[in-house]
């Protein structure tokens, strides 16, 4: 697409005002954003830290409440009386409102395979003690504990409640491990704890397990599997995590993608997630966005009104300049280019309107030329048709002049035979006197030719006219004159009616004359072609014969007026000369050329000439 020079240089002020400003806003908008993603994780990282020492401190005094140890040197628990330990169990559900159960576990570590290791000996539910006893011998709460250890159990579901068990040794006062105190507890506070921390308006923490099972999440959840457990395992196994300042994003199980931090709850299997939706913590960088696409929308729209009032103001001297100089160019001098810019372009204005005004003198120099060129030119002609004329006078009064002494002498001599006898002789000058009265009348009809035909004719009226029945009608006007010579007169045209346009009646006095030229010129018996040839462009009319030739000296003035050969002159034909003048004036009025070719070319035989002529029309066949 072409662009004219005030789209161009619109364009190019507000490239120049819009890049710098597109520039500055990707830069801020990428400073914004990564300014934001370290608050999103600073956030995520002090929310998370602060519910872990939550967490951790609430596990940290459920689990010092289960640490007992008794004044007495007795080496099992039930050496201890029944109402005691019993005493002690309510003491330790009385402690913390998430104990919902608390049992005593018989161990004597004397003899640690009696049937009785294991079993319950003492149970509180719901602060009320149980006779419901369960032998644990086989569990992990009971034999990792009998070891000298404490025991975190997996969270478990029971209703719509989670509980964890936690079990510790009981020791005497040798320290010595002589029972286990196991408790179910209830993680309803570390569901409030975690229910309560919160990230903007959607953002939310989940408590999962090592194997991905959520059980402490956003009331509006519904999910019970969480969105990335390869990323929990990760932060589990200490390669991801708040501590090593890296966050995650991935689609969440409510199908949002989030920005997840993570950090493990100490001495348990535990992760503590914290999801913030990418849209929601983000929302302040999208804002930010938009208002800049206003404001740039509104920067753009501002650009390019200026830009245009700006390029209309610096093209408007061109605009100007390119209607005064095609004004100019078109021809009309007297035209003016006015600006007023007091700069360049009202310099380059007035070098224009400068060059007008030369180019006007030197077209008014021009035409004075060219008048006097005229002038000149008319002088030269007129002289020329004046030297034309008194030839012509001078060549005329000479052949005019031998017919009509010959007819005065022959009129003297019959005026002296008057009255005698001598009728053989009266016959003779007779003849003679007809003979050069005719030749006086060719002259004259020749001269009154020239004289309507004028020098530079062309002709008045053009039509169109079948060149082939001019010729025919032609070549039978003249055979009695090729008869009595025995002459043979052919004509060649097998393609169509060789329509042409031009004066019919002036195009037959050209035949008219060459075919009297090659009767005249051809010895008797001889012959004579008359030939039209077509072409795509247009028709040669063509008449050769096989009888004097035209010398080469003779062939370029051989259409001048007046102009006889030599050979023609020996063969004493009669002639004014004026024939192939005639001939040469008609066809050159029509556009076209006369020639001749001498000798002619009948099949590997020179003799005679040829004459022909072109007519520039498309042939209708």
């Amino acid at each position: 697409m072409k662009l004219n020079l005030r789209n161009k240089i619109l364009i190019l002020l507000i490239l120049i005002s819009l890049v710098p400003l597109a520039l500055f806003a990707t830069v801020g908008v990428y400073v914004i954003n990564l300014a934001q993603q370290h608050n999103v994780a600073q956030l995520e990282t002090q929310l998370l830290t602060q519910k872990v020492k939550e967490i951790e401190k609430f596990i940290s005094e459920t689990q010092t409440i289960f640490h007992v140890q008794v004044a007495t040197q007795v080496s099992a628990l039930s050496g201890i009386p029944s109402d005691q330990r019993e005493f002690l169990l309510k003491e330790i559900a009385k402690a913390s409102r998430a104990i919902s159960e608390v049992s005593f576990l018989e161990y004597d570590p004397s003899y640690p395979d009696k049937p009785e290791s294991g079993m319950e000996l003492n149970k509180i539910v719901g602060q009320k003690p149980s006779l419901d006893f369960i032998n644990k011998k086989n569990t992990p709460e009971f034999t990792s504990v009998v070891e000298g250890n404490d025991y975190f159990g997996p969270v478990y579901q029971k209703g719509d409640d989670f509980y964890i068990t936690i079990s510790a040794p009981v020791r005497n006062k040798d320290r010595m491990v002589i029972g286990v105190v196991s408790g179910k507890i209830s993680l309803k506070s570390v569901e409030r704890m975690v229910a309560d921390g919160v990230l903007g308006n959607s953002g939310y923490l989940i408590l999962t397990d090592n194997k991905g099972v959520i059980w402490t999440k956003p009331q509006r959840a519904s999910f019970k599997g969480f969105g990335s457990n390869v990323y929990v395992q990760s932060v589990l196994s200490g390669e991801k995590g708040v501590f090593r300042g890296e966050a995650e994003e991935y689609v969440s199980s409510f199908g949002d993608l989030v920005i997840a931090s993570a950090q493990k709850i100490r001495n348990l299997d535990w992760a503590l997630v914290a999801e913030w939706p990418k849209n929601d913590a983000y929302e302040i960088v999208y804002a930010t966005m938009k208002q800049a696409a206003v404001f740039f929308a509104l920067i753009l729209g501002v650009v390019v009104a200026t830009a245009f009032l700006f390029a209309r103001r610096i093209t408007k001297p061109v605009r100007i300049l390119e209607e005064g100089t095609r004004a100019i160019g078109g021809g009309n001098l007297n035209s003016r280019i006015l600006i007023d810019t007091r700069d360049e372009f009202e310099t380059l204005a007035s070098r224009f309107n400068e060059m007008a005004k030369n180019l006007k003198d030197i077209q008014e120099l021009r035409e004075v030329k060219a008048r006097v060129q005229g002038l000149m030119s008319s002088l030269e002609k007129e002289k020329e048709l004046s030297q034309i004329k008194d030839a012509f006078i001078a060549t005329a009064s000479h052949q005019l002049r031998t017919p009509v002494s010959v007819i005065r002498w022959i009129t003297e001599g019959l005026r002296a035979f008057a009255g005698s006898d001598k009728k053989e002789e009266i016959e003779l000058q007779l003849k003679d006197l007809s003979k050069n009265v005719e030749a006086l009348a060719l002259v004259i009809g020749d001269i009154l030719t020239v004289a309507e035909l004028g020098i530079g004719y062309e002709p008045k009226t053009i039509s169109e006219f079948s060149l082939l029945e001019k010729t025919r009608e032609t070549i039978e006007k003249f055979t009695t004159e090729a008869a009595e010579k025995k002459l043979t007169i052919a004509l060649d045209a097998a393609h169509g009616e060789y329509k042409a346009k031009g004066s019919p009646h002036n195009i037959t006095r050209v035949i008219e004359h060459l075919l009297d030229n090659a009767i005249a010129y051809t010895k008797e018996g001889g012959h004579i072609l008359v030939e039209l040839i077509s072409s795509p462009k247009e028709i040669t009319f063509s008449i050769k014969d096989d009888g004097i030739e035209v010398p080469l000296e003779d062939q370029k003035l051989v259409f001048g007026e007046f102009f006889r050969g030599k050979n023609s002159i020996e063969m004493k034909n009669v002639g004014t000369g004026l024939g192939l003048f005639i001939v040469k004036n008609i066809v050159e009025g029509h556009g076209v050329k006369a020639g001749v070719q001498s000798p002619a070319d009948w099949g590997g035989k020179k003799a005679g000439a040829r004459f022909y002529f072109t007519l520039p029309f498309m042939t209708s066949k």
